[in-house]
Parts: C-alpha cells; sequence; structure tokens
C-alpha cells in the first residue's frame, strides 16, 4: 500500500511538473543575448514587452501566455524573452522600435528586423497565427494579395481590400493607391475605405473631388468625423511644406483663405482666428528658414 501511495505521489509531481512547462519557455536573457542564441540556434526572437503595473501584460502571463499550442510554436521557432519596458535596456529597445504602450509583442528576426508586432492583449490563437506569419511571411494576407496585384488584378473591392491590409500593417501604401484611383478617379466618398484612398491620394487643390471636399465640408465631418479633421491637418501640412519649398509666404496667403472655412468646421471651437493661424503657419516658415 505504501508503495502504491508512492507510486502515486510521483505521478502527480510528474504530472505538476509537466503542466509547470505547459506553454512559452522565456529565457532569461537580455536582447542581445537573445538575439545571438536566435543566431545559433536558426531562430526567431519572441519579445514580450511589459511593465510591472500593467494588468493587460499579466492577464498575457497568467492566462495566455500558458497555452500548449501557443508555447510549444514558440518554443520550436524562437527565444523568448521578457522585456521591462522601463528597466535596464527597456527603454532602448522602446525607442528602438518605436513601442509607446503595453503589452507590445514583438517577433523579430536575427538581424533586428521586426516580422510581426502585436499590441494588447490578444488571444493565443492571434499570437499563434502571428507567429506563424512571422517565420513564414508566404501566410501572410498581405504576401498574397500582394501576389494578386502585381498579377494585374485591378478589382475595386480587392484594393480597397488591400489597402486596408497595408494600413493595418502600417505598410506603404502609395502604388495600390495610385492604381485604384487611375482606375477609379470617380470615389464613392461616403464610403469610409474609398474617402480614406482621397485622404492618401489627393492633394490638388483644383481637384474635382477636393473643392467638393471643401465646399461640402460640414456633410464629410459628419459623415467621417475624424477623418475629415486629419485630411484638413494634411492640406495645412502640405501648404507650409510647399510654402517652405518656396521660401515665400506667398502661398500661405493664397492657400490659407481656400482651407480656412474647412478648418474652422472640423476644429469648432477649438478653432485659432484665421489671423492667428497665418501667423502659425508664418512662423513654421520662418523657423524652418533659420533652420537652413
Amino acid at each position: 500500500m505504501t508503495r502504491l501511495k508512492n507510486i502515486l505521489a510521483l505521478g502527480a509531481l510528474l504530472l505538476l511538473q509537466q503542466t509547470s512547462f505547459a506553454g512559452i519557455e522565456f529565457q532569461h536573457l537580455n536582447f542581445n543575448q537573445a538575439l545571438e542564441k536566435a543566431r545559433a540556434e536558426n531562430k526567431l526572437v519572441f519579445i514580450d514587452v511589459f511593465a510591472v503595473w500593467c494588468g493587460p501584460c499579466k492577464y498575457l502571463t497568467a492566462e495566455v501566455f500558458t497555452d500548449e499550442a501557443l508555447g510549444d510554436y514558440i518554443n520550436t521557432h524562437f527565444i523568448a524573452i521578457k522585456i521591462d519596458g522601463e528597466k535596464a535596456d527597456g527603454p532602448d529597445l522602446m525607442l528602438q522600435y518605436d513601442i509607446s504602450a503595453y503589452p507590445t509583442m514583438l517577433f523579430v528576426s536575427p538581424d533586428q528586423e521586426v516580422r510581426k508586432r502585436l499590441v494588447g492583449a490578444e488571444s493565443a490563437d492571434i499570437i499563434l497565427g502571428a507567429a506563424k506569419i512571422a517565420v513564414d511571411p508566404s501566410l501572410s494576407p498581405t504576401a498574397a494579395s500582394e501576389k494578386r496585384f502585381n498579377e494585374g488584378e485591378r478589382d475595386r473591392e480587392f484594393l480597397k481590400e488591400y489597402v486596408n491590409i497595408l494600413l493595418a500593417e502600417d505598410l506603404e501604401t502609395e502604388a495600390v493607391v495610385s492604381a485604384f484611383l487611375e482606375e477609379y478617379p470617380e470615389l464613392q466618398m461616403e464610403d469610409e475605405t474609398e474617402f480614406i484612398l482621397f485622404c492618401l491620394g489627393i492633394k490638388e487643390l483644383e481637384a474635382t473631388v477636393m473643392k467638393d471636399f471643401l465646399e461640402n465640408i460640414a456633410h464629410y465631418n459628419e459623415l467621417h468625423p475624424d477623418l475629415a479633421g486629419i485630411k484638413v491637418r494634411m492640406i495645412f501640412s502640405d501648404m507650409l511644406d510647399d510654402a517652405i519649398n518656396e521660401g515665400s509666404t506667398e502661398h500661405i496667403d493664397k492657400v490659407l483663405p481656400v482651407i480656412y472655412p474647412a478648418y474652422s468646421v472640423v476644429m469648432g471651437e477649438e478653432a485659432y482666428s484665421f489671423e492667428e493661424l497665418k501667423t502659425l503657419a508664418y512662423e513654421a516658415l520662418e523657423e524652418e528658414e533659420e533652420k537652413e
């Protein structure tokens, strides 16, 4: 009977040990050490950037990183480390990879290229999917869409979908935006994605769609409040860039009266007066000239 109890106790201990190692096995390495080990083992680096006070970070550690399937994949293909963004080399890593929120998960190659990035307390399935794309980029929706685009597909809905994928991945959109505007110059401005395409691709104040936007700003500000405000700021920024390139206030004097009514609508009570905004634009031009 005693021997049976010992066997059962040993079995329970082994089960406990197996359970404790389920999930991602984070190694006690700094970033450079992890990169070196990844190179030696032909792996990538998985980084959980956290802060000790961050609730979602604690949730990931307790409820998500313990997932068996996720752990098996990460442990096979990655060197996994945790980095406190506020201690040791954490602040340098935050700066290097432009990290501004906790938790942030990075999937990094040994040459320090970010293959994938996740922000927030995502599920095990989403993290696993990101890890697989980091290992094999051909699995990415971006790769599939890029192939279709390069093969000449120009369907309206496909191009809109592709732009949204690129924006979500923070990738360059210029080629796709240009292709869309060439194929479909008559934009459906009520559609959010096509309004985004307008924001990204149309800069000329003389363009028919731009005139429509500025003349009917109240309508578009109600329809796309955040995006309309962003577009007006983009127009203002383009005006300043052109004035700086010309080295003259003449462009400001010409363009600001055209865009100010739209500016006043999107800014509401926070709007500067026309003269105040003009003064700010002049000052920005002067500061750039002084730098040169």
